[in-house]
């Protein structure tokens, strides 16, 4: 794959977590998290960083 298409894969994917994270974050204001929520948080955070 060329220079150019990984870095516009690369942007790609940082835009798409962006967008999760604004998501994520704007649904945990709305409402306090129980147990299962929070693992869920935990696990969304470990997959984000683990694909940097």
């Amino acid at each position: 794959m060329g220079e150019i298409e990984e870095t516009v894969r690369d942007l790609m994917i940082q835009s798409v977590n962006l967008g999760i994270g604004i998501f994520l974050s704007k649904q945990f204001q709305k409402k306090p998290l129980v147990g299962r929520e929070k693992l869920k948080v935990f696990w969304v955070n470990y997959q984000l960083q683990k694909n940097k």
